[in-house]
């Protein structure tokens, strides 16, 4: 409802808490055979739906521009959010990595942008850091 409010598209069709945890147990050889990131979605559904939309590769997600935003004032302040203590010490990524990185993503591409948005959320959610200052 959230999304749709904002006129963003978005949807969240396998958001329950049994699908969740089969998902979780699988493991990533299986999910995931030779890099194919919805083998098993695909697979489950090939005897009811056409070859044609079971191979569509045209779809895409909703792209972020975000070189092109890291050109201009967003750089210093996603520098400063990545240069604090908290996301120096995070487990999961490596921030003095993301630093060296800022500037050499291609168009659309979603590394830095996901990283970003990670570290925001853990902010708010698990820091409970209200202002995102950087």
């Amino acid at each position: 409802r959230m999304s749709m409010a904002h006129g963003i598209e978005s949807r969240v069709p396998f958001v329950d808490v049994p699908v969740i945890e089969l998902a979780a147990k699988i493991p990533g050889h299986i999910k995931y055979p030779g890099g194919e990131l919805k083998a098993m979605l695909r697979g489950s559904f090939l005897n009811g739906l056409p070859p044609e939309i079971l191979a569509r590769t045209d779809k895409q997600g909703f792209p972020t521009p975000f070189p092109e935003w890291m050109s201009g004032e967003l750089a210093a302040w996603v520098n400063d959010v990545f240069s604090t203590q908290a996301a120096r010490s995070r487990p999961y990524y490596d921030a003095k990595q993301i630093l060296n990185d800022i500037g050499a993503e291609q168009s659309f591409a979603r590394r830095l942008w996901g990283l970003l948005c990670l570290e925001l959320w853990q902010r708010r959610f698990i820091d409970r850091v209200w202002r995102f200052e950087g």
